[in-house]
């Protein structure tokens, strides 16, 4: 998955493997929210030990049920 810049970006949630090769749809990557309110959410949410979330971290949509997800820049049904 390519992040800002085109880089590759990867999914911090232990086991996860949302390559393209694995999945049927399109896996989107998103980057941990500027609201510290929110880091915290995240940082509960993610099972990994010792890990703090920082602005390199992404968790991918597999992890987050559609109606979580607010999308720009894409058509409204």
């Amino acid at each position: 998955c390519l992040g800002v810049f085109g880089l590759v970006v990867k999914c911090c949630v232990v086991d996860c493997t949302p390559s393209y090769n694995n999945n049927k749809g399109k896996v989107s990557q998103f980057s941990v929210p500027k609201d510290l309110d929110l880091q915290q959410s995240w940082q509960r949410a993610i099972p990994r030990k010792n890990f703090v979330v920082n602005d390199k971290t992404y968790v991918c949509s597999k992890h987050f049920i559609e109606e979580e997800i607010v999308r720009f820049g894409s058509p409204e049904e």
